[in-house]
């Protein structure tokens, strides 16, 4: 089993603030890149809404390069309208077809392995966010095979 090294790995979203600013839960978090200044390079949804999937995905895959990845999709990251079913539910959150998009113009990186996380059913009569987790983790493990095709 290969090992990632901290700095490759992937997070949709970073769940915390840095001083002075606004808890985001709605943020990708790509260690990788980091300066001393700001550790870790984000995108938050309002980036994401004001510049569009694409242009998220494109910037994602220009940090983490060719290097070996591991992503994690924390489910509130998408807004309650699309995942109620969370312990940490925060209005202006993606879509679910943002995240789609940004998942599958991710096809062709490194992945290695990836989860899905905070699915909370008890939270959700609906089983939209359950739904929405079993997407996610597809689209996952078509990223981690579109790089293993033969032929």
């Amino acid at each position: 089993m290969e090992t990632i090294p901290e700095q490759t790995r992937l997070h949709i979203p970073q769940p915390d603030s840095r001083p002075g600013e606004q808890p985001d839960f709605s943020r990708i978090a790509v260690p990788h890149a980091g300066t001393a200044e700001r550790p870790d390079p984000m995108i938050d949804a309002r980036e994401m809404h004001l510049s569009g999937p694409e242009a998220v995905a494109r910037k994602v895959r220009g940090i983490v390069g060719d290097g070996p990845c591991y992503l994690t999709f924390d489910i509130d990251a998408l807004d309650p309208a699309f995942a109620p079913g969370t312990g940490t539910p925060v209005w202006g959150g993606l879509s679910s077809g943002q995240a789609a998009i940004v998942l599958r113009d991710l096809a062709g990186i490194n992945l290695v392995g990836g989860d899905v996380v905070e699915v909370s059913p008890p939270y959700d009569t609906t089983g939209a966010t359950a739904v929405a987790g079993a997407h996610v983790a597809m689209e996952l493990i078509c990223l981690w095979g579109w790089t293993r095709r033969t032929g």
